[in-house]
C-alpha cells in the first residue's frame, strides 16, 4: 500500500472514530477510554507503517550514494536544510536521525536520476 493510501486509510479510521465518539458520547468513561485506546493502536500502526517506507528509502539512498562513491558531504547539495552530521546519521545500521519524508523523497529522486544519467554515459 502506498503512503498516500495509508494516509488517507488512517485519516478516514480517525473521522470515524471520532463520529462513533460523538454519536455515542455521553460522559461515558469507559467509552472514551476504549476510543482512546483505539485512537493509540491506529496511530501506532500508522507511524509504523511510515517509518517502515521511510526506513525502506533511506536504504535505497545509502546503496545509491555507495555505488556512486559519494559521501555525507555530497548529499547537503540536495538537501540544504540538514547538516552533513544529519545525513551521516541516516546510515543504515544504528540510524539516529530521519530527515522529512519530503526531503528523503527529493534526495533519492536526485540521486536516482544521477544514477541513470551515469548508466546512460557509459
Amino acid at each position: 500500500m502506498s503512503l498516500t493510501k495509508s494516509r488517507l486509510l488512517y485519516a478516514a479510521l480517525m473521522l470515524v472514530t471520532l463520529v462513533i465518539a460523538v454519536a455515542l458520547g455521553g460522559n461515558s468513561s469507559r467509552l472514551g477510554m476504549l476510543l482512546w485506546v483505539m485512537w493509540l493502536l491506529l496511530s501506532a500502526g500508522y507511524n509504523k507503517q511510515r517509518l517502515r517506507a521511510l526506513d525502506q528509502k533511506l536504504d535505497e539512498i545509502w546503496r545509491l550514494v555507495d555505488a556512486q562513491g559519494l559521501t555525507a558531504a555530497d548529499l547537503k547539495q540536495y538537501t540544504p536544510q540538514y547538516g552533513t552530521l544529519d545525513l551521516k546519521m541516516t546510515r543504515p545500521g544504528r540510524r539516529q536521525f530521519y530527515p522529512s519524508m519530503k526531503a528523503t523523497d527529493k534526495l533519492l529522486a536526485a540521486l536516482r536520476e544521477q544514477a541513470q544519467t551515469a548508466a546512460d554515459d557509459q
